[in-house]
């Protein structure tokens, strides 16, 4: 009797652990097919087709992929995206997007830790016109909104659930080839960014704290440009006091990167070329007004302000003599280098 149990149990497991096996076996090669399907061409276009032809149907505007999968380290892939206005004009290109994220810290606490951000030849153009006051990409809003115009979202006033700290990481970043423009007729604004390459890590940004760490920043051949047209509208007061920011910059390096400002109601320009600027910094606390510098460099740099405001002068008032005093700030620099520089400032005056 006790040999019959013996035997049944021993084919008992046998049989189990081979059903294991296949049950793993075709869990792996569905997994396999999968990532196969993905990964080839032919799966590629199903899906891309899929969604492009979504989002056409939607918008009645031309949309288009080259590539759409995710990579085998778990990083999301897009290449050759096209989408364009109503006019028919590029309303915005990619050539090239690799991104990775985390995903149990941002399932688990919300932290945005970004493990890879590499995106090179992206072009948009955003345009707001007097006549429309609408912007270029508001047939994108419009056309995945709800047929009443609004978005139902469920609110649970018995539960309020507290918001957490967002933790946010950048490392690595890097940046190619960027061409985006900014022309908005109702404010006034004409603007642009020209950027060649960009390279950045940022292992702490703190919101909440307004604490941030930047291991590295290098910025190459890059221009900006901003032009206003129009008075600025009034802006309220901030009553909320905000934290001033902490930061640490281990490297930071601008090379031959220009800034271009002109505001022709005001009649003021300011401009900035930089040759070589760096900067090493272990501490920029503007809250307890403390600055320590390791390193900072300017070389082959142009500096200049012009400012042909018409002065409004009004009536003088009694000023009680205050005596001069410098700010209360503590500041340390171990190492200046500056070399053949430039600074330019002029007044109506």
């Amino acid at each position: 009797m006790e040999s019959v149990n013996v035997n049944f149990i021993k084919r008992f497991i046998r049989t189990f652990f081979k059903v294991l096996g296949i049950l793993i076996a075709s869990v792996l090669v569905i997994v396999i097919l999968l990532l196969v399907f993905i990964r080839s061409p032919w799966g590629q276009g199903i899906v891309v087709k899929k969604a492009t032809t979504y989002v056409s149907d939607k918008t009645k505007t031309s949309v288009s992929i080259d590539k759409l999968f995710v990579t085998f380290s778990g990083n999301l892939f897009l290449e050759g995206l096209y989408l364009e206005d109503t006019e028919g004009d590029t309303l915005l290109y990619s050539r090239k997007l690799e991104a990775g994220v985390e995903i149990i810290p941002l399932i688990k606490t919300g932290a945005i830790n970004i493990t890879k951000l590499e995106w090179e030849g992206l072009k948009a153009n955003i345009s707001r016109t007097e006549k429309s006051r609408k912007f270029n990409f508001d047939f994108l809003l419009e056309a995945f909104v709800t047929q009443d115009g609004e978005v139902s979202i469920k609110e649970d006033t018995a539960v309020q659930e507290e918001v957490q700290p967002l933790s946010i990481s950048l490392s690595p970043v890097s940046l190619k080839d960027f061409d985006l423009r900014y022309v908005d007729e109702v404010l006034g604004i004409d603007a642009f960014l020209l950027l060649e390459s960009l390279e950045l890590e940022i292992p702490i940004l703190d919101l909440d704290k307004s604490q941030f760490r930047i291991s590295n920043l290098s910025l190459y051949n890059s221009q900006i440009s901003f032009t206003q047209t129009k008075p600025f509208d009034p802006i309220e007061e901030d009553t909320v006091d905000a934290v001033l920011p902490f930061l640490i910059v281990d490297n930071l390096q601008l090379t031959n990167v220009s800034a271009a400002y002109n505001n022709s109601v005001d009649r003021q320009q300011a401009g900035l070329d930089i040759g070589k600027l760096t900067l090493q910094a272990p501490e920029i606390d503007l809250q307890n007004q403390r600055v320590k510098v390791s390193t900072i460099g300017l070389h082959d740099s142009k500096i200049l302000f012009h400012d042909f405001g018409v002065q409004v002068i009004s009536a003088p008032e009694q000023i009680s003599e205050i005596p001069f005093a410098w700010p209360d700030w503590a500041v340390q620099i171990a190492n200046i280098s500056l070399g053949n520089n430039s600074v330019e400032f002029k007044t109506a005056d």
